[in-house]
């Protein structure tokens, strides 16, 4: 839990020990409303009320740049920004978090390597950054400096950034992936780069979605896995390597899975 610094840096810190003192606790408690005793909304005025703790609710790293949720659903990133990934309208680098203008009620926050998605608590989903491969989803490949809907999205349950590709879960279980595709990690049975949202065929009942590198693997609500993709080290997890697979497939002998993630 973070306080907001008004004392000239648009940042965050962790509760100093004068401060902790000042509000009567001892060691790092954070009862709920007890950052009312600090002028937390920079207002000029203390224990009104406003300056409730600030958490941070959920958190992605990209390549070279962060972004976090915090309570209410406002989003602020940090890091690297050549390619608009941090969505504040501009390209410059941040050192700081920086609130993403326009954006509010994100639920749930996915970085890639220079781009950068969001589901939204009505279940559209935003992106924007480098867009060469079509990873935002908007039907083009002009990179987006601020946050851009993802055209048809709705009922969005959780979304994942690859390097240069993205993929969506449904509330539904149903997935759909866009952008990169040269080795089959969009999971349409093809290899050809795709700028929209685009269904992986035969895939239903899944609760999650990892995006590495290359490939891609999905989680089901049985706790079964499928991947596919780039194989070249066997991180399908099929028993082969360097056979890449353009549609999911099982991995073999894994049951009752509660999360999954992928690498580079």
């Amino acid at each position: 839990q973070l306080f907001k610094d008004c004392l000239g840096s648009a940042g965050w810190h962790e509760p100093t020990q004068p401060e902790i003192e000042g509000m009567g606790l001892s060691g790092y408690e954070y009862p709920e409303a007890t950052c009312d005793n600090l002028d937390n909304d920079c207002n000029g005025l203390t224990d009104d009320g406003l300056g409730a703790c600030v958490t941070v609710e959920d958190i992605a790293l990209g390549e070279r740049h962060t972004c976090a949720v915090l309570t209410g659903g406002t989003l602020y990133c940090w890091g690297y920004n050549w390619y608009g990934q941090l969505g504040d309208g501009t390209t410059d680098d941040k050192l700081s978090p920086t609130p993403v203008p326009g954006l509010g009620d994100v639920a749930q926050i996915a970085a890639g390597e220079h781009h950068t998605c969001a589901v939204l608590t009505d279940g559209a989903a935003s992106c924007w950054g480098s867009n060469w491969k079509g990873q935002l989803g908007d039907g083009t490949i002009v990179s987006k400096y601020s946050p851009t809907p993802v055209p048809g999205l709705g009922d969005v349950a959780q979304i994942a950034a690859g390097r240069w590709h993205t993929c969506a879960v449904f509330t539904g279980g149903a997935v759909s992936c866009w952008g990169e595709n040269e080795y089959g990690q969009l999971g349409d049975g093809t290899t050809v780069d795709k700028h929209s949202p685009t269904p992986v065929p035969g895939l239903g009942n899944v609760a999650r979605i990892a995006a590495g590198k290359l490939h891609t693997c999905a989680l089901f609500t049985g706790g079964a896995v499928s991947c596919w993709g780039y194989n070249y080290y066997g991180q399908l997890g099929d028993g082969t390597y360097g056979n890449h697979k353009t549609s999911p497939t099982p991995v073999p002998g894994l049951g009752a899975v509660a999360q999954i993630a992928a690498g580079s």
